[in-house]
C-alpha cells in the first residue's frame, strides 16, 4: 500500500481540543484525497489522560487509508516526535500537535511545493495565533545566521520521510536548562544541507496557552539555551552563512514590504480567506472580525550582530593551528602585562608541554591591545575577540557567540576563567548550562573604604557563592586565600587548589654576592593606584630624608603612569622616577639592595617573587599570601599590615633602618630569598603540580 503523506499528530493531556483538531485534519485529507493524494494518521499519545486517550480511540478513521495509535510515557516532545516518524510509511511527513488547527489546503500546497523543491523543510505561509494572545505572521526562508541567537520556524513542519532517516529530535535536558528540541533539528537540517521555504495560501492556526510540555519546562527556567548543534562547528558555520552562501537569501523581499501592505495581501487571498471560514466553524475562539485588527509580521527577526560576530569568529578558528577538540580554554580579558595574565600563560605553557592539550586562550576584551600575545605557548591557540569588530555587540550577545564556540569547540574541554566582568556574566549565565569542568582563577579581592574602615568587595565572593558546587577546581597562588574562603563562605576544600607561579633566576647566583657592601638605592615598581599604596612611599622617602639621607629610591611606573609619577613624587627629592620594564632582569639589580614592596591588600604578587628569585631582599606587608614566601630575616623583611599611612610609613622605615645595620645579614637573606625561589619555585614543580591539579 503505498502512501504519500504520514500525518504525525503529538498528543499529550488536550481532551478538550482533540474533536477540533480531528476534524481540521479530516478537512485536510478530504481535500488531499480529491487530488489524488493518500494519507495516514500516526497518533502519538505520550503520558495521556483517560479522557484524551478515550477520545483518539472513539473516532471514527474512516477518512484515512490507515491509521495507528502509538501509547509512549516519555512527557518529551522530541521522543514523541521520533516515535511518530520512525512508524511513518509515507514519502512525505507532516508534523502537527494536537491542540492546533491547519488550513484545508495545507497537505495538497506542501506536497506541491516540496516536489519542486527537493531537500526543503515545508512551513505554512502564515501563522494565524488565536486564544491567549492574537497576532498574524507570515513565514519566509530566514537567514542562518539569525539561528544563533533567535528561534525561527515553527515546530510543526512538513519534509520528505528522508529528513527524518538522517535526523531525530535531541530531547532538551532541562537539569541544564536546555531548551527547544525544534531549534535544534533545525540547525542540524541547515547543517545537513536541507532548505526552508513556505507553501503559499496555507495557514498554522496556533493555539496560544500556558499548557504545552515546554512551556512546563520553561517554568522550570528551561531558558532559551539550547544543546549543541554541529551547524556551529566554525567550519560548517562559515560554509552555511558567509556571504555567497547567504546572497540568494538576500535578494528575497524578506523585510521591505510594509506590514499594511502584507495584512492586505493575506485578507485579499481566496484560498486564505475559505480556511479562515472553516476553521471558525470548528474552533469558537478564531474570530476573524479580531484578528482583522492585527497587522501582519514576518515570523523572524533579521540575524543580529551576534550572528555576524560568530561569523568572524569561526573566520578566526579556521585560521588557527589547532582549530577544534580544544582540551583547554583559557578565558580572560586581554593579554596585557599583567601578574594575571603571567600567570596564567604559565598554566598554558604547562598544559601544552605534558603533550596531552590542545589549548585555546580567548581574549574577550572588545578594544584589546595584547601586548603578550608574542607569549603565547608554541602549539597553542590565540583567539583576540577585538580582531573579530566585536564593538558593536553587546555583553550578552558576545556570550553568546562564546558560548556557541565552546559548544563546538571545546564540548569536553576544561574551562579556565579570569575573574572579568564578561567572565562573570557568562558564568552566570552559562556556567550550569555546560557539561565541561570550569576552573575559576582566584586572586585576591579589592578592597573598598567606606568611610573610616575598608571592606572586601563582593565581587568575585558572590560569584563563588553563588557557583562553589559548579566549579571543578578553584586556583589560587597561595594558601591564605583558600583558608579565608573555606572560613568565609565554606566553600568545599576539595575543589580548592593551591598552584604557586613558577620563577626563574636569571642569575646563577643571588645579586649579593656580587656585592661588597650597601649601595644607599633602593627600587619600587608597582602601578599608580590605591591597591600599591603610591602616596605610602612618598611617606616613607620623606622619613628616609630625616634619618637616612644617603638613602634614595628609585621608583618604576608604567609608561602610561609616567607623567603622574612625576608628579606625586615631587615631594619626596629622594625619589628618583625611572622608566617602566618587563622583567627585572633588565636592570642593574646588583645596584639595588632591595625592594620595598606597598599594597593594601594582596595575593602573591609576581613581583616579589622575581625580586626574590634573583636575590634581591623584599621589605613588604603582611597581608595576604606574602608572609608564604617572604619569611621575616630569612628570605626577606615583612612589616605590620597597617592601613594608615603615617604608622605604616614608620614601619618600613624601621625595617629599612635594620636592614641597613648589617650588611651580611642581608646577604643571608639574598641567599635564602634565591634558595627558596629555586627550592620551592621551580618551573618543574609547577609541572608536575598542573599535572595533578588538572589531572594529566
Amino acid at each position: 500500500m503505498s502512501i504519500d503523506v504520514s500525518i504525525v499528530l503529538n498528543a499529550h493531556r488536550e481532551a478538550h481540543y482533540i474533536t477540533r483538531t480531528l476534524r481540521s485534519i479530516y478537512d485536510q485529507v478530504i481535500f488531499a484525497r480529491h487530488h489524488g493524494l493518500s494519507c495516514e494518521l500516526i497518533v502519538v499519545l505520550d503520558d495521556p489522560d483517560p479522557v484524551t486517550e478515550g477520545a483518539f480511540d472513539n473516532w471514527d478513521y474512516g477518512f484515512l487509508t490507515a491509521h495507528t495509535i502509538l501509547r509512549i510515557h516519555e512527557r518529551s516532545l522530541a521522543r514523541a516526535r521520533n516515535y511518530g516518524c520512525r512508524a511513518a510509511q509515507g514519502k512525505y511527513v507532516a508534523l502537527l500537535d494536537a491542540d492546533d488547527l491547519w488550513s484545508y489546503n495545507s497537505l495538497v500546497e506542501k506536497v506541491r511545493t516540496a516536489q519542486h523543491q527537493p531537500r526543503t523543510i515545508i512551513l505554512p505561509e502564515y501563522v494565524y495565533a488565536f486564544g491567549d494572545r492574537h497576532f498574524l505572521c507570515r513565514y519566509q526562508t530566514a537567514n542562518p545566521r539569525a539561528l544563533i541567537d533567535n528561534h525561527p520556524y515553527i515546530s510543526q513542519i512538513f519534509a520528505p520521510r528522508a529528513l527524518w532517516a538522517e535526523l531525530e529530535y535531541a530531547h532538551p535536558d532541562v537539569s541544564r536548562e536546555y531548551a527547544y528540541e525544534d531549534w535544534h533539528f533545525h540547525c542540524e537540517s541547515i547543517a545537513k544541507g536541507w532548505n526552508f521555504d513556505s507553501a503559499p495560501s496555507t495557514v498554522l492556526f496556533y493555539r496560544q496557552h500556558a499548557r504545552s510540555i515546554m512551556a512546563q519546562s520553561r517554568r522550570l527556567h528551561a531558558y532559551f539555551v539550547q544543546s549543541r548543534s554541529s551547524l556551529f562547528d566554525p567550519e560548517v558555520y562559515f560554509a552555511t552563512c558567509n556571504e555567497d552562501a547567504i546572497a540568494p537569501l538576500q535578494r528575497r523581499p524578506n523585510f521591505g514590504v510594509p506590514k499594511t501592505a502584507l495584512t492586505a495581501a493575506f485578507w485579499r487571498d481566496t484560498a486564505v480567506r475559505k480556511a479562515i471560514q472553516l476553521a471558525s466553524e470548528i474552533e469558537p475562539a478564531i474570530d476573524p472580525e479580531k484578528s482583522s485588527k492585527c497587522l501582519m509580521d514576518v515570523a523572524y527577526m533579521p540575524p543580529t550582530a551576534v550572528g555576524d560576530l560568530y561569523l568572524r569568529i569561526c573566520e578566526a578558528v579556521r585560521n588557527c593551528a589547532i582549530k577544534s577538540n580544544y582540551t583547554d580554554v583559557i578565558l580572560l580579558p586581554s593579554l596585557c602585562v599583567g601578574g594575571g595574565e603571567k600567570y596564567l600563560l604559565q598554566v598554558a605553557e604547562a598544559l601544552q608541554s605534558t603533550g596531552q592539550a590542545r589549548v585555546l586562550i580567548v581574549a574577550t576584551d572588545p578594544h584589546g591591545p595584547h601586548p603578550w600575545q608574542s607569549r603565547v605557548p608554541p602549539g597553542a591557540d590565540f583567539l583576540a575577540l577585538s580582531d573579530c569588530r566585536i564593538g558593536d555587540t553587546s555583553f550578552d550577545g558576545v556570550a553568546i557567540a562564546v558560548f556557541r564556540l565552546l559548544q563546538s569547540c571545546a564540548n569536553d574541554a576544561r574551562l579556565h576563567f579570569k575573574p572579568s566582568d564578561f567572565n562573570h556574566l557568562f558564568l552566570r549565565r552559562y556556567g550550569k548550562k555546560l557539561a565541561n569542568r570550569l576552573i575559576y582563577y582566584r586572586w585576591c579581592d579589592v578592597e573598598v573604604e567606606f568611610g573610616s574602615a575598608r571592606y572586601k568587595a563582593p565581587f568575585v565572593t558572590a560569584l563563588l557563592d553563588e557557583m562553589k558546587d559548579n566549579f571543578w577546581r578553584v586556583v589560587s597562588d597561595c594558601e591564605a586565600i583558600t583558608i579565608e574562603d573555606q572560613r568565609r563562605m565554606g566553600c568545599p576544600a576539595e575543589n580548592y587548589h593551591v598552584l604557586p607561579a613558577y620563577v626563574e633566576s636569571a642569575h646563577s647566583e643571588p645579586v649579593y654576592r656580587l656585592k661588597d657592601g650597601f649601595r644607599f638605592r633602593l627600587m619600587w615598581a608597582s602601578r599608580l593606584d590605591r591597591q600599591k599604596r603610591p602616596e605610602l612611599v612618598v611617606r616613607i622617602a620623606q622619613l628616609l630624608k630625616e634619618r637616612a639621607p644617603q638613602v634614595h629610591i628609585d621608583v618604576f611606573a608604567p609608561t602610561h603612569s609616567l607623567f603622574r609619577a612625576k608628579t606625586m613624587f615631587l615631594a619626596a627629592p629622594n625619589i628618583e622616577n625611572r622608566p617602566a620594564f618587563s622583567s627585572l632582569g633588565e636592570l642593574p639589580l646588583s645596584e639595588y639592595d632591595g625592594l620595598i614592596y606597598t599594597s593594601f591588600y594582596d595575593g602573591m604578587p609576581n613581583v616579589i617573587l622575581e625580586a626574590m628569585s634573583f636575590g634581591l631582599p623584599v621589605i613588604a606587608p603582611s597581608v595576604g599570601g606574602i608572609p608564604e614566601a617572604v619569611r621575616h630575616s630569612e628570605t626577606g623583611f615583612l612589616v605590620p599590615h597597617l592601613a594608615e599611612d603615617g604608622a605604616a610609613a614608620e614601619a618600613y622605615v624601621t625595617a629599612i633602618l635594620a636592614m641597613y645595620t648589617d650588611f651580611n645579614e642581608c646577604r643571608k637573606v639574598s641567599e635564602g630569598a634565591w634558595a627558596y625561589c629555586r627550592e620551592k619555585r621551580d618551573r618543574r614543580q609547577h609541572l608536575e603540580r598542573v599535572r595533578n591539579i588538572y589531572e594529566l
